[in-house]
């Protein structure tokens, strides 16, 4: 494990009320509509022209009350190791600390055969190699915080969130959710 944060700033952060703590979502989620263009224009330049013959980009958010988490997840262009522990060091991913108890990342590159876990937790991180099917993207797992939890994930506050940045979107956007037992997914815009 590697420390990234200090978790006494972190600390400070979380309690600042100026700070939009809905921001996380809408980095994680343009950050994904990015990575989905990016691989667009490589199937456009018919580069890696057998991965992408049927590929279709697209973007999901799954929400869980039970677990108190969120996960975005998309197809797009992936992160190669490097590019995921550089991620790490960035503002959007400091805004997901901001709401969260842990942050888990499995991510592959277009074209790379290994796929990567990141684990974050108490400022620190560890990235390992793992299993993934063929497709390249990228998954993020949040763990809310306690305070956080009720507020993403409630499929009204959720979509009311999401509403506030959706015309920026140019990927199919898709929210998913257990109702009754029952998987619901509904497209967004």
């Amino acid at each position: 494990m590697k420390q990234i944060f200090n978790n006494e700033i972190l600390d400070s952060l979380k309690k600042d009320s100026f700070i939009d703590k809905k921001l996380f979502l809408r980095e994680l989620i343009l950050n994904a509509n990015k990575s989905v263009i990016k691989l667009e224009e490589l199937k456009k330049e018919k580069i890696f022209i057998n991965e992408l013959k049927e590929y279709k980009g697209r973007i999901e958010v799954y929400f869980e009350p039970s677990d108190q988490s969120i996960t975005v997840v998309d197809n797009g262009i992936g992160f190669s190791k490097d590019q995921l522990i550089e991620l790490t060091k960035t503002s959007d991913i400091l805004a997901v600390f901001l709401v969260s108890k842990n942050i888990s990342i499995i991510s592959k590159k277009i074209g790379e055969d290994t796929a990567y876990k990141c684990k974050i937790q108490n400022g620190e991180i560890s990235v390992n190699s793992c299993v993934n099917e063929e497709y390249s993207g990228t998954v993020i797992y949040i763990k809310l915080e306690q305070e956080f939890a009720e507020s993403f994930t409630n499929i009204d506050k959720l979509k009311s969130y999401i509403n506030e940045f959706i015309n920026q979107i140019n990927i199919d956007l898709f929210l998913s959710y257990y109702e009754d037992f029952e998987e619901k997914i509904e497209k967004l815009n």
